[in-house]
């Protein structure tokens, strides 16, 4: 409920929309507190370094000839995810996040929960 709280003063707070950088640190959050935190930094196969074409799962980044489960991600995108996840939620309203998957690490938590998250759908309409 921290989390939460934390994320819903920031908002609270803002006057306008924040990057999405600060949603993907919240899921990224989440997961990390109730013990799902994706590997971002190594490839979940092999345990490899990343390099070139990466794809993201629900347990985290694999090398595409590692695996080709999940959506194609870029290394700064990946780096990016990291440092979100790691980064106080009030530091990432402005940070810049490369493209990439929108909401992969919403849809983990909702595979975890097995039902859709309500606040989604709040998170979208708060989105730039």
């Amino acid at each position: 409920y921290g989390l939460l709280d934390m994320a819903l003063t920031v908002i609270d707070a803002l006057s306008e929309p924040p990057s999405p950088s600060f949603r993907i640190g919240l899921e990224t959050k989440a997961l990390t507190f109730v013990g799902l935190a994706p590997r971002l930094g190594v490839c979940v196969i092999c345990g490899e370094a990343l390099s070139g074409p990466t794809h993201l799962s629900p347990d985290g980044a694999a090398h595409r000839y590692c695996s080709t489960r999940g959506p194609a991600v870029t290394i700064p995108w990946l780096e990016a995810a990291e440092d979100a996840r790691r980064r106080p939620l009030k530091d990432s309203i402005d940070t810049p996040m490369p493209h990439g998957p929108a909401w992969t690490f919403a849809e983990t938590i909702e595979a975890h929960l097995a039902r859709r998250l309500r606040s989604r759908s709040v998170l979208t309409t708060l989105s730039r």
